[in-house]
């Protein structure tokens, strides 16, 4: 009984770790458990090429609504990353990894409480992104609670 059990812990063990075919033994290499970790292929994924620009573009659309917001409020407001709308992505002529874009954001405070919507646009190229316009399109009222954070009226548009 000891023995039957032995052989089938053994087989058991060598039948679970040997590959069925070629595209099985790549998907146990190291290499490729290591990039199913660090990436999601795009074709299982179709947000991932957003969720990576949005990533990309951030720090300079906070930038661009802090520099506006900041002669409004005294508290500067957030934006969501998730509800970014890309309203267009121009390529430059030629053989260039250059490229305008234009977002649109609703920046908020406290719990998501809008405060406007903005268009912004950038240039992206190998060196990063830059600003190259910001437009307020509309501006929200605050709640009286919310009303204590404005320095001055934020514009009618």
């Amino acid at each position: 009984m000891k023995k039957t059990l032995a052989v089938f812990a053994i087989l058991s063990v060598l039948t679970c770790s040997v590959p069925v075919s070629a595209s099985d033994a790549l998907s146990n290499s190291v290499y490729s458990e290591t990039s199913a970790l660090m990436a999601t292929k795009a074709e299982q994924n179709p947000l991932l090429y957003k969720d990576l620009f949005v990533t990309l573009v951030y720090p300079q659309v906070e930038k661009a609504i802090d520099a506006y917001y900041d002669d409004y409020m005294s508290y500067l407001p957030g934006e969501d990353p998730w509800s970014y709308e890309i309203l267009n992505i121009e390529k430059s002529q030629g053989f260039s990894y250059s490229y305008i874009v234009q977002l649109q954001v609703q920046p908020y405070v406290g719990p998501h409480i809008r405060v406007g919507r903005d268009r912004i646009t950038l240039r992206l190229s190998l060196t990063g992104a830059e600003l190259v316009k910001f437009e307020h399109l509309e501006s929200y009222a605050l709640p009286p609670d919310y009303s204590g954070m404005l320095r001055s009226k934020l514009p009618d548009t």
